[in-house]
């Protein structure tokens, strides 16, 4: 039986070759599976085990998501011309499926096959992509407002060919 709240997570070698990954699909239902993040890690996972209880993903740390699925999100197709590059070559050599169960499972239960389907290809792309996480654990919006950003966490972007400045709060 699983607690009341659970992940596990499952882990796939993609080393031995340089995948570009450009669609995923989640084979979930937010019934079962509260969100799921995949992850890439830049060696080994944290486990050798085929499905294991996870708050690590990495066997060395490091990790970055890659993909996040909730609340029956349908698939994400990247644009043409564009993917995500994993594998040889690349700092991502192992991907981690991490799934977060939000209720206790009965043994009577049928057996849960949340799972994501990853859209690969060898061929390299006009475009490869990137992830910008951005995250704050803790933040406060004051109330009553339209908007609000920060201090501390106020940027600048430059776009030479408009030749202006986009302010970009985090």
């Amino acid at each position: 039986m699983i607690g009341p709240d659970a992940y596990l997570c499952t882990a796939y070698p993609v080393e031995d070759e340089e995948y570009y990954i450009y669609k995923f699909e989640a084979l979930a239902n937010a019934a079962t599976a509260h969100h799921m993040l995949l992850y890439g890690c830049d060696g080994e996972p944290l486990s050798t085990e085929s499905i294991w209880d996870c708050p690590g993903m990495c066997k060395n740390g490091w990790s970055t998501i890659m993909f996040a699925w909730a609340k029956n999100a349908p698939p994400t197709v990247l644009h043409k011309g564009v993917a995500l590059r994993v594998g040889k070559n690349t700092s991502i050599k192992t991907i981690v499926l991490q799934v977060h169960y939000a209720k206790i499972f009965k043994d009577s239960e049928p057996t849960d096959h949340s799972g994501l389907k990853i859209y690969t290809t060898f061929q390299k792309p006009q475009f490869v992509a990137g992830i910008f996480l951005l995250a704050s654990y803790w933040f406060q919006i004051p109330p009553q407002v339209s908007s609000y950003c920060s201090i501390s966490c106020r940027y600048q972007l430059y776009f030479p060919k408009r030749e202006k400045y986009i302010p970009l709060c985090i």
